[in-house]
């Protein structure tokens, strides 16, 4: 008896299969590859990265002793949502049940799951679901985003909180669910914050681009329902995707998604249960409160320009070295709530290694941010 099961591209196995057959004896061997080629964005040498697998047709293969008919076949119509021709891995072989193909399966996850251990892995919306983008990258350290004092300690401890209360809330018939509303001015921490936290908890990123023209309201709700597990939804700029009409009554610009199917994705009686969602704004003032009430946002937190002590210890992250009171002094000099920490960051990147010039140019800060070349 032949028993067979087909692996589809959309599905996250297929990728996981992918990497495993890389490794495979027979792939070592095989005359007849495909190659899929990644770059890692923070290898500054951009080595590519090279996946080998077998090429369409028919192969065969041995796993734990047993011959295993593996077909690769890709569909003959573009996918807009993937951009390219789908592809269905199909394993086949002569047993009675598909415990071989189980087993085949759960190795590959596993394998996958190491190589992405201690990465931030992203994914975004194709074809209606969920996908992996780009390769995983090593999260920024939480350290290296400074907000205003006791903001971070206390997010954490919510996050740890929520993570560890599930049971507690379903006690109080209370959705597990929590959100976060970062809103304030551009360059100042708020996607940085959620991806320093991603790795910080082991989490994955989920970036849901309320553009995309493939969402609708049924798409929408089953993305929010079928996130990978351990992983936060990120909503970016929200206030980009609103449409504001002079009778008050605010709309979404992607034609497909209606503002109802949004909330309603959001908290409404299917949404999945444990969800962390994190949305970001630059004008808060223009959205719906209908968005922002509770049980949809919990927690609002305001994202402004620079500080002083916000400034010190930025200037202390990019020269340790230096001296404390230069620090101090480059805070005290500089105008309070002026600019970002994204423009800081740029005068600071034309001073590398030399903080006394950091400290004596301070007076030209603005002509720096605006002209990169104003480096001693």
């Amino acid at each position: 008896m032949i028993t067979s099961v087909a692996i589809p591209s959309k599905d996250e196995t297929f990728h996981c299969v992918h990497q495993w057959l890389n490794e495979h004896e027979y792939t070592k061997s095989c005359s007849q590859l495909s190659v899929e080629t990644t770059y890692d964005a923070q290898d500054d040498d951009r080595e590519p990265q090279l996946l080998f697998t077998p090429s369409l047709g028919d192969h065969w293969i041995t796993y734990k002793g047993k011959w295993i008919w593996l077909n690769k076949s890709q569909d003959q119509v573009i996918d807009v949502g993937q951009g390219c021709k789908p592809e269905t891995i199909t394993l086949s072989a002569f047993i009675t049940n598909r415990g071989i193909f189980q087993e085949l399966i759960k190795e590959a996850v596993i394998l996958s799951q190491k190589k992405e251990r201690g990465k931030l892995v992203v994914y975004t919306c194709a074809n209606g679901s969920w996908r992996k983008f780009g390769t995983p990258e090593t999260p920024r350290p939480l350290q290296s985003i400074i907000l205003q004092k006791g903001v971070m300690e206390q997010i954490i401890s919510e996050i740890e909180d929520f993570q560890r209360d599930g049971a507690w809330y379903r006690s109080l018939g209370m959705p597990h669910r929590r959100g976060y509303m970062l809103h304030g001015p551009p360059g100042c921490g708020k996607s940085s914050l959620i991806r320093a936290l991603a790795g910080h908890f082991c989490l994955s990123v989920c970036l849901l681009n309320l553009n995309n023209n493939q969402l609708n309201d049924d798409t929408i709700n089953s993305l929010m329902n079928e996130t990978p597990t351990r992983s936060i939804i990120v909503i970016e700029d929200i206030d980009v995707a609103m449409r504001h009409s002079d009778d008050g009554r605010d709309s979404l610009t992607n034609s497909g998604l209606t503002l109802s199917g949004l909330l309603n994705a959001l908290d409404g009686v299917a949404s999945q249960e444990g969800r962390l969602v994190f949305m970001t704004t630059n004008k808060k003032e223009k959205l719906d409160p209908a968005l922002t009430r509770p049980g949809r946002v919990d927690r609002h937190i305001y994202f402004g320009l620079a500080g002083k002590s916000q400034a010190e210890q930025l200037f202390r992250n990019f020269f340790p070295s230096a001296e404390v009171s230069d620090a101090q002094q480059f805070g005290g000099l500089l105008p309070e709530k002026t600019y970002s920490m994204a423009e800081l960051q740029k005068y600071f990147m034309n001073f590398r290694n030399n903080p006394k010039a950091a400290l004596e140019g301070i007076g030209k800060i603005q002509q720096c941010i605006s002209d990169s070349d104003c480096a001693p």
